[in-house]
């Protein structure tokens, strides 16, 4: 669930976040689900060994599920929309390829960490959502986006706004968020990477934050995750070699990642709890 540009390459990386909520917990969550092949709900229909369906049989009722006291069901088109896929599951022939049953678990645990969040009282206004948007994707064009990632605007703007959503109960709920991914320092104009600059040295700096005395120009524990990894280089503060601050990079993005695997298994915990509640009754499906 989580707030780097970096994390998105396209359409599909960039919306899975919302199924984030799935991707957290691969695994772990089926359990906390009743699956059955067959239901008592008539208008679930059983698709057989089907793998498509008419365009104006987007609404069937694929599961139902039930959390917090209510009962939702879960469209063919519930499914579609919340992978970012409506649009490339439709067929030559006007038909919509049928998602898997791991697709509709994704959009039951999705629905309900959706529903988590309105019952907490969490919303986004078209102001939060246009500045997550810029946040994630470096712009809140929405049409440009929808057209460069091929999906629909309203979707879309959907999509982005339910993630917004997920991202704002899952830091309420855990009071963590999710840490920045640091960025790589630009490799100099002129390829000489033993040439010490200034710019460098600011960019050790940034990225060592408490563990530099600005005060003293110096360390303040020679024990500290930065002073150790460049105890080999003279680090005055004033000055650095491309290779010292790649050697900082590293060293920031080592512990971006055990910070973002600690805040994750916080987010799984919380997740899980919430789908621990939840039954869901799934209809008989292409596998």
């Amino acid at each position: 669930m989580a707030g780097n540009s970096q994390m998105f390459s396209g359409f599909k990386r960039i919306m899975w976040p919302l199924i984030a909520v799935v991707c957290l917990v691969v695994g772990l969550l089926i359990g906390k689900f009743v699956l059955t092949s067959n239901t008592s709900v008539a208008s679930i229909k059983n698709l057989g060994d089907k793998t498509t369906i008419a365009a104006d049989k987007l609404d069937t009722v694929m599961a139902m599920y039930t959390y917090d006291g209510k009962t939702s069901n879960i469209t063919v088109k519930d499914v579609l929309e919340l992978s970012g896929n409506l649009d490339s599951a439709k067929q030559k022939d006007g038909s919509y390829t049928l998602p898997s049953a791991d697709g509709v678990l994704a959009a039951a645990r999705t629905q309900i960490v959706l529903q988590e969040a309105e019952n907490q009282g969490i919303k986004i206004s078209d102001k939060e959502l246009d500045e997550y948007t810029t946040q994630q994707l470096g712009s809140a064009d929405y049409e440009t986006l929808a057209k460069n990632y091929k999906v629909d605007v309203d979707v879309l703007k959907k999509l982005i706004r339910q993630q917004a959503m997920t991202t704002k109960l899952r830091e309420k709920a855990t009071g963590l968020t999710a840490p920045t991914a640091p960025s790589a320092p630009t490799k100099p104009s002129d390829d000489n990477k033993d040439k010490a600059t200034e710019d460098y040295a600011k960019y050790v700096i940034k990225l060592a934050g408490d563990q530099w005395d600005s005060k003293k120009n110096s360390w303040k524990d020679e024990a500290g995750s930065y002073a150790a990894a460049l105890a080999n280089y003279d680090f005055d503060g004033k000055t650095a070699t491309y290779e010292v601050a790649t050697i900082a990079y590293k060293t920031a993005m080592t512990e971006y990642s055990t910070k973002s695997q600690e805040i994750t298994q916080t987010y799984q915990k919380f997740f899980n709890s919430l789908f621990a509640k939840a039954t869901l009754s799934l209809s008989t499906l292409a596998s």
